[in-house]
């Protein structure tokens, strides 16, 4: 009867201890998930300032290149 008592036990604590082990595993990888959304949102928000620098800057080059509008020269604004 013994061997039959030690062997559910193992069994129970064989299963407590991979219970224990698929939540350690699921806690790592969301850990290793949030890593990888770090660096995705840190590339994201640099790209998005080179994007916006550039922007300006090609915005700043074709309004010194872009010709006054006719309404600027006579100053007849609507109003």
């Amino acid at each position: 009867m013994n061997h039959w008592l030690d062997e559910e036990l193992t069994l129970t604590s064989h299963a407590e201890r991979q219970r224990k082990l698929d939540a350690y595993r699921k806690q790592n990888m969301i850990s290793g998930l949030q890593s990888n959304w770090d660096f995705t949102t840190r590339a994201a928000l640099k790209l998005s300032d080179w994007l916006i620098a550039n922007g300006k800057s090609l915005r700043q080059r074709y309004e010194r290149i872009a010709p006054i509008s006719h309404w600027e020269e006579t100053r007849k604004f609507a109003r």
